[in-house]
């Protein structure tokens, strides 16, 4: 992990929720660091802050700190309605649908005139050629 990866990930560390082998480099990482280790203490310090007295009462620098971290540790999902490529696809989807039911409804309407104007060029063709349409 990159020192800023590290960074990041050091509330999900303190929390408990890393696998193992990231707390372990973590672990390390926090051995050289005292950058990552004064950001360590100070998370615990707001977490302490927080169960006593809740997010409205810190300090507006901490509570921005703190929601900063919560925000970096979790990865964002996008839902449909966040993503425009999967809403331009249901869409086209939609489109679609509409026009092969438009081109049923459409040929199922002009099926009998169609079938009618085939037959009479089958018949009338045939009747060129001379061959009986009769039998």
């Amino acid at each position: 992990m990159t020192h800023e990866e590290i960074k990041n990930a050091l509330s999900a560390y303190m929390d408990g929720e890393l696998e193992s082998a990231q707390k372990s480099e973590i672990e390390r990482h926090l051995g050289t660091c005292s950058t990552c280790t004064a950001e360590l203490k100070e998370l615990r310090q707001v977490a302490s802050e927080f169960k006593k007295t809740g997010a409205e009462k810190l300090p507006p620098h901490i509570r921005a700190m703190a929601l900063a971290q919560s925000q970096a540790a979790e990865p964002k999902k996008q839902t449909a309605r966040q993503s425009p490529g999967a809403f331009n696809l249901v869409l086209v989807v939609a489109a679609m649908v509409i026009l092969v039911l438009i081109f049923g409804m459409t040929l199922k309407h002009m099926m009998p005139t169609l079938f009618s104007s085939v037959s009479g060029s089958i018949t009338g063709a045939a009747s060129t050629l001379g061959a009986s349409t009769s039998n």
